[in-house]
């Protein structure tokens, strides 16, 4: 019987020390149907010569440099690579993380059960600080909600898609942080897409300095205004029938982002977003909205009215 295709794609920018650990672990995989689609996104260092002498044994890997029309940065790499790729499956991939010798077999075993996606477990490690963590995925309420409000974790790495449910959709070239959290979002709130879980642990995902998130994680302004963008957009587009708990769980996380914008100096453009905000939302939330955009207003003018911020948006963590 002839296996489906599956299409791995990987964006990478100077890996040269770890890309090839991350294709070991691939081409151990005990599913062998697949293709590996690599794009470059202009390394300056040895990561296209290095990737381009370990494929030379396989035919199943395929490298490419960005086109020089497309934007730089990792979501126009995954675009690009989607196009050249003719998988039945996507399996997008970091060019950092590594896939357990069973990652593909179960997941295709699984999806194959008229499922449009699955979703497997990873385990986040750092290797230099030896640490590692993961994150059960029972679910709670769906798993499109639990993963709205940050109950599971789901992302590029642990989800596996059908080809169809994800080829009318492209990552949003234009940012920087919130990729993921932006393009599933919007197959999952208007795609009529059904899901699974696989509860265990199929990838291993590395933490270190040079990650997004650890860039992320030291305030860098220009990342940190896209996840309010993106939680905006969730919370804006959640249905009606949504339950109240999980909808204030959704509405926090993206008051948690406003806070965190405004602690790290971003006033003007955090005021302008929750005036339209305002604006925009349906009538139950408008009055906190509100009571955030006048602390909001009192903070960045006097430097007061934190605590009083703190606490109202605590108040939607149930």
């Amino acid at each position: 019987m002839i296996k489906e295709l599956v299409s791995i794609i990987i964006p990478v920018f100077n890996r040269e020390n770890l890309v090839i650990e991350t294709l070991n672990s691939i081409t151990k995989q005990t599913y062998t149907n697949w293709e590996c689609i690599i794009v470059d996104d202009g390394s300056t260092d040895n990561t296209y010569v290095s990737v381009t002498n370990y494929i030379e044994k396989d035919s199943r890997f395929k490298i490419f440099k960005r086109p020089s029309n497309k934007i730089k940065g990792a979501n126009s790499c995954r675009n690009f690579g989607f196009e050249q790729s003719k998988g039945e499956y996507i399996q997008w991939f970091d060019s950092d993380d590594l896939m357990l010798p069973e990652m593909l077999e179960k997941k295709v075993s699984k999806i194959k059960r008229n499922f449009d996606f699955v979703l497997s477990g990873c385990v986040f490690f750092n290797q230099e600080k030896n640490t590692k963590w993961s994150k059960d995925l029972s679910i709670r309420n769906s798993i499109q909600l639990d993963y709205f409000s940050n109950e599971i974790i789901f992302n590029t790495p642990t989800s596996l898609w059908k080809r169809n449910i994800v080829s009318n959709h492209k990552f949003n070239e234009c940012l920087m942080r919130a990729q993921e959290l932006d393009f599933f979002s919007r197959i999952l709130l208007n795609e009529s897409v059904k899901g699974t879980i696989l509860n265990e642990n199929l990838v291993l995902i590395r933490e270190h300095e040079q990650s997004i998130t650890g860039e992320y994680l030291k305030g860098d302004k220009t990342k940190i205004f896209n996840d309010v963008n993106v939680r905006f957009y969730i919370f804006k587009e959640l249905k009606s029938d949504t339950p109240k708990k999980v909808k204030d769980k959704i509405f926090y996380l993206y008051l948690k982002t406003i806070q965190n914008a405004l602690k790290n100096k971003y006033f003007s453009k955090t005021l302008i977003h929750l005036f339209n905000s305002f604006l925009k939302i349906n009538w139950s939330y408008k009055l906190s909205i509100l009571k955030i955009l006048f602390y909001s207003i009192i903070y960045s003018l006097s430097g007061k009215g934190w605590e009083y911020l703190k606490k109202h948006i605590k108040k939607y963590n149930i």
